[in-house]
């Protein structure tokens, strides 16, 4: 019989809740501060050199969740964390995008 590790959760039943909640000027704040790097972004190499839609495609997503008075905290976090991650993607060298995008080929669909 194969044994299981428990996995553990993301966050507390607390945090969701908290999460759940309306976003405030103070909870956008790190999320404003991943916007105002558009510039810097847009001017490397690796964005001029690929045209990442991919980060275009973010910040747009980014921008509409900062101007929303509904968004939750939950989807500013989510926004936060996923313009950071493609904002990273614009600084590699073209080696390192291209290992990069040459490992995520090679992952199975379901990753």
């Amino acid at each position: 019989m194969k044994m299981t590790k428990k996995k553990k959760p993301l966050n507390t039943v607390d945090e969701a809740k908290a999460d759940a909640k309306v976003a405030t000027a103070a909870d956008k704040k790190e999320l404003q501060k991943e916007i105002d790097q558009e510039n810097a972004v847009h001017n490397t190499d690796g964005y001029k050199f690929y045209h990442f839609n991919f980060y275009d495609d973010a910040l747009k997503r980014a921008k509409e969740i900062n101007s929303s008075d509904k968004a939750t905290v939950s989807e500013v976090k989510e926004a936060t964390r996923r313009l950071q991650m493609k904002a990273k993607l614009a600084y590699l060298t073209v080696e390192e995008y291209s290992a990069y995008s040459n490992s995520r080929n090679s992952m199975p669909e379901k990753y």
